[in-house]
C-alpha cells in the first residue's frame, strides 16, 4: 500500500482506496494491475484446462492428487491476486 494524491483534491490517501475519502472522488485502477489482473486470469484458466485433462488422461491415483493439489494451489494464489487492489 502506499499513498497517492486524490485527483480531484489533491489530498493524500490510500492507493487501495476505491474514491477519496474526502471529496468522493472515484480513484482509476493502476493499468498494471489490470493487466496483471488480465494475465493471471489467462494463465489460471489454461492451467486449469491442462490439469483437468491430465487428470482425464492418466491412471495413476498419484499423478490425479497431485494435479488437483496444484490446481488448489493455483486457485487461491489466484484469488489474492485478483482480491489485490
Amino acid at each position: 500500500m502506499s499513498i497517492i494524491r486524490c485527483p480531484n483534491c489533491k489530498r493524500k490517501i490510500s492507493s487501495k482506496s476505491l474514491k477519496c475519502a474526502y471529496c468522493g472522488c472515484p480513484i482509476p485502477e493502476d493499468p498494471y494491475q489490470k493487466m496483471l489482473k488480465f494475465s493471471c486470469k489467462s494463465v489460471f484458466y489454461t492451467s486449469f484446462i491442462a490439469v483437468i485433462l491430465i487428470c482425464f488422461l492418466t491412471t495413476h491415483i498419484s499423478t490425479i492428487v497431485i494435479m488437483f493439489m496444484v490446481l488448489f494451489v493455483m486457485a487461491l494464489t489466484y484469488k489474492n491476486i485478483i482480491n489485490k487492489r
